[in-house]
């Protein structure tokens, strides 16, 4: 892993999370910071609603065609340009599923007539993310990974012209619903455009064969991201039958955070997602090698960004919200734990590289289960704790079977055991004495983190393993002083 073209992706995979999963973020919660809370509340179950049904389009094409680019022998044209038209029929395909979804999902839920209009307007948006999301995941597969980076780069600028011009003057929400989804648009017409260039658009037979499989294996993953994604905010989505608006928009500014804080983590799993790909048909210590390094990065910032609102919520929210959403200082300090077992080893990005993602598929059913039973017996007796208490619950269960897969397919996905729970233990005492006795507020949470790192190159990473990281680190400096 000690190639530069290694460190330039893994920037850019950085900046396309940047990029693309601030937006959104930053857009919820700008919504929470300058809007109502009832018409945040209505926004935000928009959007978990339409980020939901779109799952097919917006993940598992996309990492299909990603994985399936990396397995390839040789970047051939045609074979690339097969695989990605195949993945276009599948698009379409998932379009009239979701559409269908989608419509009888509105009429049962009974939504009121400001969140089916925004459901609609996101609706478009996230086609052109499937879309696009196709377009970039052959960029992902051949390790070009500064392509979907550009592409990003120009949703942000679109968005920062049209959506936080609209947030400031606090125009209509179907206003920055519309200007979200033109913004989307214009990325996947950039990636497009790149991939003219490239020579990848050329004439190609598809076969039923290969959509077949595209789509198969898109199934796949997508069911195992729907069906999470639906243990995951299903508590958001059937809030409005047990909570007010009031009560949502509380939950909502302990819950959408995590968003932001998960994203270094997110960002190491879809790094090295092609490159474990890409040794799908290799030794199974090659393969182990390189979970242990993806799982360590991961755990890293699950021990250091995740465990922050344990001690530091109050800043967090102030930070965020202002002192609009302080209501929910106690909800993101439990939800914490949570999330920082769900991003703790084992992960399940990788099984799904290595072609096991109808096995992960469980992982999204327990969840799921496990999400609507506590759901069901913990919010209309606690309120917005019960719906803590219920993401939890469907996070903890994810991960419990995720190791049971690990397990039974014989992969030991880290080294070292011990030293996870040295450092554990080690930043828990670290977050306590800096919250207790020097600082709680965003200083703090800065201190803490840079005493923890530093800490880490004592008790956490291996000889190796620094000496990668101070030999990536002075390559950065070096570009940056020449």
């Amino acid at each position: 892993m000690n190639n530069p073209k290694h460190l330039r992706n893994f920037i850019s995979v950085w900046a396309v999370s940047i990029l693309t999963m601030i937006l959104p973020i930053a857009i919820i919660l700008s919504l929470g910071r300058f809007y109502d809370v009832e018409e945040f509340g209505n926004y935000a179950v928009a959007a978990s609603f339409v980020g939901t049904i779109a799952i097919f389009l917006t993940f598992g094409l996309g990492n299909v065609v990603s994985f399936e680019i990396a397995s390839l022998s040789d970047n051939n044209k045609s074979k690339i340009s097969e695989l990605m038209f195949s993945s276009f029929v599948a698009l379409a395909i998932f379009s009239g599923l979701g559409f269908s979804i989608a419509c009888s999902a509105l009429y049962l839920l009974h939504y009121n007539s400001q969140t089916i209009s925004l459901v609609i307007l996101l609706g478009f948006g996230y086609w052109f993310i499937g879309a696009n999301s196709v377009l970039g995941g052959v960029f992902m597969g051949i390790k070009d990974m500064h392509v979907p980076a550009i592409s990003a780069f120009f949703i942000l600028l679109s968005a920062v012209l049209s959506v936080f011009p609209c947030l400031y003057l606090h125009c209509p929400l179907w206003e920055i619903a519309a200007a979200w989804s033109l913004s989307q648009g214009i990325g996947c017409l950039v990636t497009l455009l790149f991939l003219y260039k490239k020579g990848f658009l050329v004439k190609t037979k598809l076969t039923k064969r290969q959509i077949w499989l595209m789509t198969k294996r898109s199934l796949g993953i997508g069911f195992d991201s729907i069906i999470s994604r639906v243990g995951a905010n299903l508590t958001i989505i059937l809030l409005p039958l047990y909570l007010t608006s009031y009560q949502i928009g509380i939950f909502n500014g302990a819950f959408k955070p995590f968003m932001l804080l998960a994203f270094p983590g997110e960002c190491c799993m879809r790094f090295f997602s092609p490159y474990i790909a890409g040794i799908r048909y290799e030794s199974k210590k090659k393969i182990q090698e390189y979970l242990s390094v993806m799982h360590k990065l991961v755990a890293f910032f699950s021990l250091t960004i995740l465990i922050a609102p344990i001690f530091f919520s109050s800043s967090l929210i102030k930070f965020v919200f202002g002192n609009k959403l302080l209501e929910s200082v106690p909800y993101m300090a439990v939800l914490a734990f949570g999330f920082m077992i769900y991003y703790s080893p084992p992960q399940s990005p990788p099984l799904m590289a290595l072609g096991l993602e109808w096995k992960v598929v469980w992982c999204s059913i327990v969840r799921l289960l496990s999400n609507l039973i506590a759901l069901v017996i913990f919010v209309p007796k606690y309120g917005i704790m019960g719906a803590v208490i219920a993401v939890n619950v469907s996070l903890f269960s994810y991960w419990i079977i995720t190791v049971f897969i690990y397990y039974k397919a014989e992969l030991k996905p880290i080294k070292n055991f011990f030293k996870y729970i040295v450092f554990a233990s080690t930043t828990f005492l670290l977050g306590w004495a800096v919250s207790k006795w020097f600082f709680d507020n965003l200083l703090g949470i800065a201190v803490f983190f840079i005493i923890s790192s530093l800490v880490s190159l004592i008790i956490y990473w291996d000889k190796s393993e620094r000496q990668m990281v101070i030999t990536h680190a002075m390559s950065i400096i070096n570009k940056f002083r020449y």
